[in-house]
Formats: C-alpha cells, sequence, structure tokens
C-alpha cells in the first residue's frame, strides 16, 4: 500500500517506533520536551515490546478507555492521541510502512473549555488602547465573536483577506 514489503516494520516495537518518530518529527520543535513524557507513558501503556503492527483500533479503544477511567482530562487524552494518529501517518508517509492509522477516527471526549467571562472594569478599553488603526477594526470584531486572541493572532491573514471581501 504504503511501500510494499519492509522488513523493519515486521520487528520494530511501539516503543522504538514512538522513539524513532519523537526524535524526527519534534525535533526542534518547542513541544519536543512536553512530547517525551507522552511518549514514555505511551511505551509502557500500550506494552514496550508490543509490535507497532500488531496493534489495532480495539487496543486504542481500550486505551481511551483506560485513560478516561483514570480521570485523565479529555484535553489530555486527545493529546495522547495526537501523537499516536501522528505517528501512524509518519510512518506511512516518511518510513514507507504499509500502515493504516488505527487510532484515528476512534471518538474522544471533548473539552469543556468554552467560558463565558464578561469584562471586568475597564479591560476592554485598555484592550483596545493597545490595537492601533485598522487592527482596531479586526480586534474588534474578533472580541464581538468571543475568539481568544491568541486564535485571532494564528488567524489574522484569513480575516484580513475576509475584510477585503466585505469591502468590495
Amino acid at each position: 500500500k504504503h511501500g510494499g514489503f519492509v522488513a523493519e516494520y515486521e520487528t520494530i516495537t511501539i516503543e522504538q517506533a514512538l522513539k524513532r518518530f519523537h526524535n524526527q518529527h519534534y525535533a526542534g520543535k518547542r513541544s519536543f520536551k512536553e512530547v517525551s513524557y507522552r511518549i514514555t507513558h505511551l511505551s509502557e501503556w500500550l506494552g514496550k515490546n508490543t509490535l507497532l503492527r500488531d496493534l489495532t483500533k480495539k487496543d486504542f479503544m481500550r486505551l481511551r478507555d483506560q485513560l478516561l477511567e483514570e480521570k485523565y482530562s479529555a484535553s489530555s487524552v486527545r493529546n495522547y492521541f495526537t501523537v499516536l494518529t501522528s505517528l501512524y501517518s509518519h510512518a506511512a508517509n516518511e518510513w514507507l510502512y504499509p500502515v493504516d492509522n488505527p487510532p484515528s477516527g476512534i471518538s474522544l471526549p471533548k473539552p469543556q473549555n468554552n467560558i463565558q467571562r464578561s469584562w471586568m472594569g475597564n479591560e476592554y478599553e485598555r484592550l483596545m488602547a493597545q490595537v492601533e488603526g485598522k487592527r482596531n477594526k479586526y480586534a474588534t470584531a474578533v472580541l464581538g465573536t468571543q475568539l481568544r486572541i491568541s486564535a485571532w493572532l494564528g488567524q489574522r491573514e484569513r480575516m484580513q483577506e475576509i475584510a477585503e471581501r466585505m469591502r468590495q
């Protein structure tokens, strides 16, 4: 499917695959250290010597259930599964392993972090004083939709394109 027979695929353990993936995919990224503890946990939970090729969707569903039973937050569960789905994508696309992506498509809990909050005192005025010129319009639009400013900063260019289209 992704490259035919790959001898290494037949013998690589989940621990070896996770460590190799971590060193290749996360090298130089800010999340390298944070993901390293997830790699260690996942290796232990899935069985360090379990072959990558032997893991099934049922194994990952059991892992999800175990994490929820142990009271891991929805965000933590999703973070662990992000590492796993990324591992399988990387294995298929970079290592040419003949794998599907068994951890993908498993329903995961949704974080309940949609906190409603109101402006306190002159918070709004102080924030708007920091935003100059044209950006003031965008900040007003973002604040009106209650997006986090960090989300807005990541999508600022997209918003500028939309605003431009709206002016036409």
